[in-house]
């Protein structure tokens, strides 16, 4: 839990940006916005023994966003969020805040530059697509393998069908995160999705992400594949990823998304409200509905079930009621 120190001055630095928006001369009104959600879980198998016959309440996002258009051109974003302890950690009521976004962002006909702490170019369209958040990570935010937000200079470039997007980042241990992401949409729904990232880590040592993802939605349909490629020297690992959303009415929706490791995940153990095991490759199903009670408000009850190919370790099911709020 962050001392009272560490609060007041998050709490502090939020309301000194918040009061430098407000007192910019703007053509609109600030923009308030914010999402929370989370869950009603029950472990019935884990890979770790303790974790088995758990079951609880959590949060697992809650945020508040704050976006200020100052012009035509600038724009500026600063986001608040906080989040329940992972299963694995003694249980704890007190949520952790910190300050997921605060950037300032600059258009000029085709192109846009932004400068803070911002989401990294390979997650965005696979999340677009998938649009179950609250149910589940994509690919490879679940597993680990790329942060969703990173601080550094981005440049983006629109032109017709095609995307353009760079960030150059220096928000962890890395000396340098370099994002690259090529988007095109051909065809209406169809988007094809390139995306990577260049790290160097140290004077050393590098390492290289590649990322190809094609999505295709309808009013009443939408499904993803995703595939990943991550080296850094002698360590190889391989993701792949394929999910399908139908409407079923106007309130409901089904989902069904299968993941392949393909390499046993470093990262595994870490993974926020469901660690699994480092030692083996495996297979994911994830697979749920999505209930809308009323606007912006859902409820979604969620399996997931991991199976491991080495046979000594336990296998995951986790059974979840997910709610959902936005406004």
């Amino acid at each position: 839990m962050p001392n009272q120190k560490t609060i007041k001055t998050w709490v502090m630095t939020v309301l000194t940006m918040l009061m430098a928006v407000q007192g910019a001369k703007a053509q609109n009104a600030l923009k308030t916005s914010g999402v929370m959600f989370g869950d009603i879980y029950y472990i019935n198998q884990s890979n770790i023994d303790s974790l088995k016959g758990k079951y609880g309440f959590q949060i697992r996002r809650i945020n508040l966003t704050f976006d200020k258009k100052i012009d035509d051109a600038v724009s500026i974003r600063v986001r608040m969020e906080m989040e329940s302890p992972n299963v694995d950690r003694t249980p704890d009521t007190k949520l952790i805040p910190y300050l997921k976004d605060a950037y300032l962002s600059y258009k000029m006909e085709n192109a846009k530059f932004t400068f803070g702490v911002q989401p990294t170019i390979i997650l965005e369209t696979p999340e677009k697509v998938w649009g179950l958040r609250p149910a589940e990570k994509t690919l490879l935010d679940f597993q680990k393998v790329v942060s969703s937000r990173d601080l550094g200079f981005s440049l983006g470039f629109k032109q017709s069908i095609a995307e353009l997007n760079l960030l150059a980042a220096k928000g962890g241990k890395n000396k340098l995160n370099n994002y690259f992401g090529l988007k095109i949409q051909p065809l209406e729904g169809l988007t094809i999705d390139f995306s990577g990232r260049y790290e160097i880590i140290n004077d050393t040592t590098t390492a290289t992400l590649l990322r190809p993802f094609i999505g295709y939605e309808r009013p009443t349909f939408r499904t993803g594949v995703e595939f990943a490629y991550y080296q850094r020297e002698n360590d190889k690992q391989g993701f792949a990823s394929v999910f399908a959303v139908k409407e079923i009415t106007r309130r409901i929706e089904a989902y069904l998304r299968y993941d392949r490791i393909m390499q046993a995940n470093k990262e595994a153990n870490k993974i926020s409200y469901m660690p699994m095991s480092t030692l083996s490759k495996s297979n994911i199903i994830f697979a749920g509905l999505s209930f809308k009670i009323a606007k912006n408000v859902s409820i979604i009850p969620n399996l997931a079930y991991v199976m491991y190919d080495n046979n000594n370790i336990k296998n995951d099911l986790y059974a979840k009621l997910t709610f959902n709020a936005s406004f």
